[in-house]
C-alpha cells in the first residue's frame, strides 16, 4: 500500500489519490450481540478469548469494505482503550488474513476522552484536519438522531 500524509494521519492512498477512513465500533459490529449465551470466557484480560467473539460474516463484510475502498480504519471502540483488546483485535484480524491483517489498527479516537461516539469522532476529525475528508463510521449506536446529535448533525 502507498502510504500519504494528510493533516497529523498517515492513512491509505486510494488509486485515484484519495483517503477514506472507516471509524469501526467492536460490540455490535463484528461481536453482535444476542443469538444466544457468548461461550464462556477467561478470568484473564489478557487472554484474546476474554473478549467476544467476532462474528465471521461481519469479519467478511468488512474485509470486503477495506478491500474495495482502500480504507484506513479508526477504532472508535471502547475496546480502545485496553492494550489487551488492541492485541486482540489485530489477532484477529491476521488469523483472518488479507485485507484485514494488513490494518495496522495504530489510530485511533481519543483514550483519555469518552464521549457520545458522535462527538469522540468529530473531534478526531478536526485533530487530524480531516472534517471535509471521505469517511464513514460502522456502528450499531444513532449516531444521527436525538438532541445529543443536532449540533453535530451537519457533520454526520
Amino acid at each position: 500500500k502507498k502510504r500519504k500524509k494528510v493533516g497529523k494521519a498517515s492513512a491509505a492512498q486510494n488509486i485515484d489519490g484519495s483517503v477514506s477512513y472507516t471509524f469501526l465500533d467492536i460490540d455490535g459490529v463484528l461481536a453482535p450481540f444476542g443469538g444466544g449465551d457468548p461461550p464462556p470466557r477467561p478470568a484473564n484480560e489478557d487472554s484474546s478469548e476474554f473478549f467476544a467473539p467476532f462474528d465471521p460474516d461481519c469479519l467478511n463484510r468488512l474485509a470486503q469494505l477495506v478491500s474495495r475502498t482502500n480504507t484506513t480504519l479508526v477504532l472508535s471502540s471502547s475496546w480502545r482503550a485496553s492494550p489487551s483488546a488492541i492485541d486482540a483485535i489485530r489477532e484477529r484480524f491476521r488469523d483472518f488474513g488479507s485485507p484485514l491483517a494488513e490494518q495496522t489498527i495504530a489510530l485511533t479516537t481519543d483514550l483519555k476522552r469518552h464521549e457520545p461516539r458522535q462527538w469522540e469522532i468529530l473531534r478526531w476529525l478536526e485533530k487530524n484536519r480531516l472534517v471535509d475528508s471521505c469517511w464513514c463510521a460502522l456502528d450499531d449506536e444513532d449516531l444521527i438522531d436525538g438532541a445529543e446529535n443536532r449540533q453535530r448533525r451537519e457533520v454526520f
